[in-house]
């Protein structure tokens, strides 16, 4: 389970670098999966003003087409428009994003905060 106390400050330095480079980039947000972690980060970008354009899940998006997509809305995008903050260390399902938007830039929280503080932003 999510300790969010702990996980808050962590979260809040992530976001706050996320902010200042994409304030340079001038990209719409997506935030995927939506999650704990996801819930947290969506609460943590609100706080900064930061607007998410939309949030991949294909449970939810059945319930909220407004707020929530499926992978395959994907497709109907200009991914060069998006930066993706990515909020899961499911393997499969981040391959599954980036062949959706090849395009557009990865920020991937987890390997940001494993690996050593490997680098995190990835643009493919």
């Amino acid at each position: 389970m999510l300790d969010y106390f702990s996980n808050y400050p962590v979260i809040k330095e992530y976001v706050k670098e996320f902010v200042n480079l994409n304030n340079v980039l001038k990209r719409k947000i997506i935030l995927a999966p939506y999650g704990s972690y996801g819930k947290l980060m969506e609460e943590v970008l609100c706080d900064f003003g930061v607007r998410i354009d939309f949030i991949i899940d294909n449970n939810l998006c059945t319930y909220n087409e407004k707020k929530f997509k499926s992978i395959d809305y994907c497709n109907k995008v200009d991914d060069k428009e998006y930066a993706v903050i990515y909020t899961s260390n499911n393997e499969e399902l981040r391959y599954s994003i980036k062949q959706n938007l090849p395009n557009s830039i990865f920020f991937d929280y987890f390997k940001k905060y494993s690996d050593n503080h490997i680098v995190w932003l990835q643009n493919f």
